[in-house]
């Protein structure tokens, strides 16, 4: 067996691993040699199309893993603001336009993607909305076109941004990072340099204050912005009904409600949805099995319940007749071990 956690660099920093973290690392290393194969036969497939120098290829991942294991040396894990929560690989190959390889350092987000495939292939940017990314096709061309300096803002509290729970800004080569509460003072945050510190493991907020004030009242500023966006304030509801989509599933990820929605099932939870009217049969899958209950879905003022003996964990309501309805979609299973959130609720329009 391959031992996860050896042959790196000694001065590295590296977290200590369990025996179940490196056999997680196993089977995902495992996946990488499948996506890295898949990648090879896309790109042969490419070129046997003869498609190669005039195809935009990508490669992108999500960001920051669930275990323990090898990542470059940053801090870190998936939702958490610091960089091994937030940085990820990105590359490009283009042939008829750019050639060889080259290394961009500048500081990039996924909202620059939408822009820069705009700016290569013509296509308009709608002007009826805020983009906030821009085109890195200039840094990809090494046009040699100044790119002014810019902030990148992030934070994860799987709902809305919070004074200043798991929160960063980072400008130039230093940034913030907040896990505190909403009226902490200064010397609470973290101050990193990253261009010295890559793993950000050197708090400098007591060495350069009037630094770390300058990106806190940055960060003040996007907050508020955040906050009173319109897609926040008015979110679009997820359309069930539709002919384009349909059926439709809603998971946890969707959902609104309590804290920590994605990980119990005896939870409050509900979907912000536009019900177009019509019949539905409706499917809801949970994580256990269940006990006798009753299955009760909400939607505005009506209200289906049915009743089922348990023993499974997928229930199905069929030929529920909905009329035309936005707002709170709210399910759960009503039974001795509580009311519980299903795991997704498929809503497939029969007529």
């Amino acid at each position: 067996d391959i031992d996860p956690s050896s042959g790196f660099p000694p001065d590295l920093p590296f977290p200590a691993m369990s025996e179940k973290d490196k056999e997680d690392a196993r089977r995902v290393y495992a996946m990488v040699t499948c996506i890295d194969d898949n990648v090879g036969r896309l790109l042969a497939k490419l070129d046997a199309l003869h498609l190669t120098d005039n195809t935009i290829v990508i490669f992108m991942t999500d960001n920051g893993p669930q275990q323990r294991r090898y990542l470059a040396g940053m801090r870190g894990l998936k939702g958490s603001v610091y960089r091994g929560g937030t940085r990820v690989p990105f590359f490009m190959r283009y042939p008829s336009h750019l050639e060889g390889n080259r290394k961009v350092d500048v500081l990039a987000a996924h909202l620059d993607v939408l822009p820069t495939l705009a700016e290569i292939t013509g296509a308009a940017i709608p002007d009826d909305r805020p983009i906030d990314g821009r085109s890195l096709w200039p840094l990809l061309k090494d046009s040699g076109q100044p790119w002014p300096e810019r902030a990148y803002f992030s934070y994860w509290t799987r709902r809305y941004p919070e004074k200043y729970q798991n929160i960063s800004l980072e400008r130039g080569s230093y940034k913030l990072v907040g896990h505190t509460d909403y009226n902490a003072p200064l010397d609470s945050f973290e101050l990193f340099n990253i261009e010295e510190d890559p793993y950000e493991l050197h708090n400098l907020i007591g060495l350069f204050p009037q630094e770390a004030s300058r990106l806190k009242e940055e960060l003040d500023r996007t907050y508020q912005e955040l906050i009173h966006s319109e897609n926040l304030v008015h979110q679009p509801p997820i359309i069930i009904g539709d002919p384009h989509e349909n059926p439709v599933y809603l998971n946890r990820n969707d959902a609104d409600g309590e804290r920590g929605i994605w990980a119990q099932s005896d939870i409050f939870g509900k979907w912000n949805v536009e019900v177009l009217p019509g019949t539905y049969d409706i499917r809801f899958k949970f994580l256990d099995t269940l006990t006798r209950g009753r299955m009760v879905l909400e939607a505005g003022t009506s209200v289906w319940q049915q009743e089922f003996s348990g023993g499974t964990v997928q229930l199905e309501m069929k030929g529920v007749t909905m009329e035309s309805f936005q707002g709170a979609l709210i399910p759960f299973y009503a039974g001795k071990d509580g009311n519980l959130l299903p795991f997704w609720v498929e809503m497939d329009r029969i007529r």
